[in-house]
C-alpha cells in the first residue's frame, strides 16, 4: 500500500518541475483536439516515481498495478485513476507512454528518417525534461550548482598524471622448514 503522502510528494515534484505542463504541450501543441486522457500527464510521472520506489524493476505493469491496487480508493478518485467505479486499464497507461516517446524519440533506431536537427532538437528537449526533474530534487536552502567552466585552450593539453609505484604484493607469512626435519618423498 502506498500512503497518500508518499504520491503527493511525487506529484509536487513533478509540478514543482514544470514537467507536466512540456509534456501537456508536446503531446497538444495547439491545446485542443483529441480525446481526453485518462490519465492526468502529472499523475503519470509521479506514478512512476512512486513506482521505483516500492517495487524491484519499473516496468507498465507494475506502474499499472501501483495505480489501481496499492492506492487508496479516495486517492484513486482524486487522481481520476478510478471514475464511476471503473479503473485505469494497462492500455491507457502504455497509451501514454508510447505517445510521449513518439514525440521524444530521437536514436536512429527508432526514428531512421529523422533530420539531424529535428533529432537534436528532440534530443534536447528530452534532456530539458530529465533537467527539470533533476533540479525540482534540489532543496531550496541549498544553492545552484555553479555552471563548469570552459576549459581554455592551454588547460585543454594535460599532462599526464604521475601514477603512484605499484605496491609489492603483500603475502601472508609463511612457515618455514628450518631444517629440522628432513624432507621425505
Amino acid at each position: 500500500m502506498i500512503r497518500r503522502c508518499e504520491l503527493q510528494r511525487g506529484l509536487d515534484l513533478v509540478h514543482r518541475s514544470g514537467v507536466h505542463t512540456d509534456l501537456e504541450t508536446l503531446l497538444r501543441p495547439t491545446g485542443a483536439g483529441g480525446r481526453p486522457r485518462r490519465l492526468r500527464v502529472d499523475v503519470f510521472p509521479a506514478a512512476l516515481l512512486s513506482t521505483v520506489a516500492k517495487k524491484l524493476n519499473l516496468c507498465l505493469t507494475n506502474v499499472h498495478k501501483v495505480l489501481t491496487t496499492d492506492l487508496a480508493r479516495s486517492s484513486q478518485v482524486q487522481l481520476g485513476v478510478r471514475e464511476h467505479g471503473q479503473l485505469l486499464t494497462i492500455r491507457q497507461v502504455r497509451y501514454l507512454l508510447e505517445a510521449i516517446e513518439k514525440k521524444l524519440a530521437y536514436t536512429h533506431s527508432r526514428v531512421p528518417d529523422l533530420s539531424d536537427a529535428d533529432r537534436a532538437e528532440r534530443h534536447a528537449a528530452l534532456q530539458n525534461i530529465m533537467d527539470k526533474l533533476l533540479a525540482a530534487t534540489i532543496p531550496a536552502h541549498l544553492a545552484p550548482a555553479r555552471p563548469v567552466r570552459r576549459r581554455r585552450q592551454r588547460d585543454q593539453v594535460r599532462r599526464p598524471r604521475r601514477t603512484p609505484p605499484p605496491r609489492p604484493h603483500h603475502r601472508p607469512h609463511r612457515r618455514r622448514d628450518r631444517g629440522c626435519r628432513a624432507r621425505r618423498r
